[in-house]
Formats: structure tokens, sequence, C-alpha cells
């Protein structure tokens, strides 16, 4: 037993030097999966935080000066999904300066109060609630004719797509149309008040009157009927990953799963120059030499999990993305990621078996990463792709590895949650492993 550690302990040292001196796989094993996660997350962190949590960036233009613009942006802002403001580069916004900036896309839409706009709206609901209470048979009219100074103008960015054109328009006029029942509440309390007094003949004692005043103030949302919101679970309502959190993973997997292209690489050069013919004459040697490049792969996945993790944390905020943080998650997250480089291993071991030369194994190897990784939902977050797509990660042990990371990050799971995952992990490993057994026997 002694001999056989010695033997394994000899092979990893003596693969340690070689991968030392090969430059390039050095590079694509840990060059190649720093460049992806820096530039892939900081290319996305615009484009995911839209998907994984909608949000506009507006500039209002108040020309009005009345209180329909702070109650249009109380509004969008409440709606949760717009960042509202009404400067620009710290100064008030003007409608050109504010419309420019909008088409060089620096926000999605400028929103123009005009001149006298909430005393025209004022005035409209006046004679709205005169007309009514004077001819309650005539009815509402068919639409009020509102001039320029009462009406809105809308800008929007025209790369926004149509969900997004639609969000800002609907929300715009769902803050509007509250504006209007409230300025058409206030009117017909003021104008009951005005006609019950000239009934009586004298004025309203000042308890009424104070109560028909502060009406329209009382009756805001949530007065009557009022909705508590609640998840339904303690899991996280989301499971739609930010920038950060799918491609950290993401990327460490796919970088792992690189080693095919080195260790393939070995085993095919030890059997072309005659090194693994010389092994067998060695009792034990040959699965020594196995294991001792399985477990020096192990070494460099591990010393990849690391590096992505700290590239996470550390570099990327200096990018402006948010930075990484695998919280109390960390040692399932550890778990998960040497069950992921034991099935990393195992897929190169087996192709370095089977393959015939280095070209063969480089090109099989990669172009089945790359399809597994599209599919298991390395490239692109799965919740984005077709159904057929995401109903095909079943069969990737990439997206297995990636699945089991966003468990841990995004919804909160344990190790419990995503032992199915390290289990399938592992078998693949053990697959991988054994074919590479059954092929060096039979070579040898």
């Amino acid at each position: 037993m002694t001999r056989f550690l010695r033997q394994i302990a000899a092979s990893v040292v003596k693969e340690a030097r070689t991968l030392a001196r090969d430059r390039g796989g050095l590079l694509v094993l840990f060059g190649m999966p720093t460049a992806l996660v820096l530039v892939v997350t900081v290319v996305q962190e615009r484009a995911m935080r839209f998907v994984a949590a909608p949000n506009a960036d507006l500039i209002i233009v108040d020309q009005d000066g009345g209180d329909l613009g702070p109650t249009l942006r109380a509004g969008l802002e409440s709606a949760g999904v717009f960042t509202v403001t009404s400067l620009l580069d710290g100064i008030p916004a003007t409608e050109e300066s504010a419309r420019e900036a909008v088409s060089h896309g620096r926000f999605q839409g400028v929103l123009v109060l005009r001149d006298g706009t909430s005393a025209a709206a004022r005035e409209n609901a006046q004679h709205l609630a005169e007309r009514l209470l004077s001819d309650p048979a005539a009815g509402p009219p068919t639409a009020m004719q509102a001039g320029p100074a009462s009406r809105l103008s809308v800008w929007l960015d025209p790369v926004l797509t149509a969900p997004y054109v639609k969000l800002i328009r609907n929300v715009s006029a769902g803050v509007l149309q509250g504006a209007e029942i409230r300025l058409l509440v206030e009117a017909f309390t003021f104008e009951m008040a005005r006609r019950a007094s000239q009934r009586l003949g004298a004025a309203l004692p000042d308890a009424v009157t104070r109560g028909l005043a502060a009406a329209p103030m009382a009756a805001g949302p949530g007065t009557l009927l009022a909705l508590d919101a609640a998840p339904s679970s303690d899991k996280a309502w989301t499971d739609i990953p930010d920038s950060v959190q799918q491609n950290v993973p993401a990327w460490t997997i796919f970088s792992m799963f690189l080693i095919v292209i080195p260790l393939a690489g070995a085993l095919i050069r030890e059997r072309r120059d005659g090194t693994q013919a010389r092994l067998h004459i060695i009792p034990g040697a040959p699965s020594a030499a196995l294991l001792g490049k399985a477990l020096l792969y192990l070494i460099v996945c591990a010393a990849q999990f690391v590096l992505m993790i700290a590239i996470g944390a550390f570099v990327l905020p200096l990018l402006g993305t948010p930075a990484f943080s695998p919280g109390a998650q960390l040692p399932a997250a550890i778990v998960v990621g040497l069950a992921t480089a034991a099935a990393a291993m195992g897929f190169g071991l087996a192709v370095g078996a089977i393959a015939g030369t280095p070209e063969q194994a480089s090109i099989f190897g990669s172009t089945t990463i790359v399809i597994l990784g599209a599919i298991g939902g390395v490239m692109m977050p799965r919740f984005s792709m077709p159904q057929a797509m995401r109903e095909m990660a079943v069969i990737s042990p990439l997206g297995w590895a990636q699945e089991a990371f966003l468990t841990l990050f995004l919804r909160g799971g344990d190790l419990a949650s995503v032992a199915g995952d390290v289990m399938r992990l592992l078998a693949f490993a053990a697959a991988g492993m054994l074919t590479a057994l059954t092929f060096q026997r039979r070579q040898g």
C-alpha cells in the first residue's frame, strides 16, 4: 500500500511539472475563465437587471409646478419598477436636455408636465362636477376635451422593447387616473358643500366643512380595502439570478471542465511515446499514474474555484457590478465544487482514454463542453431559454452543477437540497474514471 501511495505521489509531482511547463494549458485553465467571468458579467449586468428585476430610469420635467408633479413622481416610485429623478447632471432637466439624454440611452423615458396642467385638470374636474350635479339625467360626457396644457408628454427610448413601452405607459396612465379621480372627488365634495350651504341659507357648521374637506384626503389607497402580500413559503420569491449570481458559478464550472484539454492530451501523449506501455510492466503503476493525474487536476479545479470566487467578491465590484457573496452557503458550495471538479476530471480521463490524437480530444472535448454548457444554463440563464432547451438540461453535468450553485446562492438552499445534483455529478465522475480504467487495460 505504501508503495502504491508513493507511485501516486510521484505521478502527481510529474504531472505538476509537466503542467507548469505548459503555459498555454495554464492560460486555458486560468486566464480564459478569468477573462470570461469579467467580460461576460459586466456586459450582462444591465440586461440581467432588466430581466431579473424590471427597472427603468425615468426623468420628469415639471413645467407645471403644481401638485400633479409630486403626485406623478410618488406614484411611479411606489410601483417599484422605476427610478425617477428630475435632475440631469445635478441640475433641473429641461425638455430638450431630457429628450437628448433619453435618445442616448441614459434614461428609458422622459415625462413632461406642461405649464398649467394642474390648474387645467382641476378646472375640468370642477366643470364636470357642476354639470353632473346640475343635470344628473344628462349623464357623464363621453370624453373630456382637454387642451394641450392638461396633457402629459412621454418620450421613450426607441430601443425599448414592447413590454417596457407598455409598462411605462400603463403605470403612468394609472397614476394619472388615480390623480384624476382624486380631483373629481374633491370637486364633487366642494360642489355638494357649496350647494348644501345655498339650500340652508347659511354656512355649514365648521365640523361638517372640515369633514368634507378631509374626505378626499382620507379616501386614499387602502382606506376601505387593503391587500396583505406574503410569500407562500420561506423560499425567495424569485429564482431569476442577477449577472454575478449567474456568471461566477457558471464560468467556474466551465473552467473546471476545460481541464479536458490538458488532461486528455497528457494521456494521449503517454500512449504515443510509449510511457503507458512501460508503466504496465510495473505492478499497480498504470492505476497509480491515472489516480495521480486525477488528484492533480482536482487540485487545479479547487484553485480555479477559489480564483473565481475571489474575482466575484473583490474584482467585479470595481467594474460596477454587485459583489458576489456565497454567505452561509459556502461550505455546501465547496462540496458542490468538489463534486463538479470530480465530474470534470472523470470527463477528461474518459476523453483522453477514448480519443486517438490530441487534436481529436481537444476538438471533441471543447465542443462537447460548449454544447453541454449552453443547454445547461452556463452561457445564458436557463429561464431565458425555450421550454425544450430547459428540459434538455437534465442531461448536462454542467447544468447539474449550475442548478446546484443557484439553489445555494439564490434560493437559500442547503446541502440536502442539492444532494441529488451532487450524487449525479459523482456518478458521472465514477463513470468517467471507470471508462478510462477499462480502455487503459485494453490498451495495455
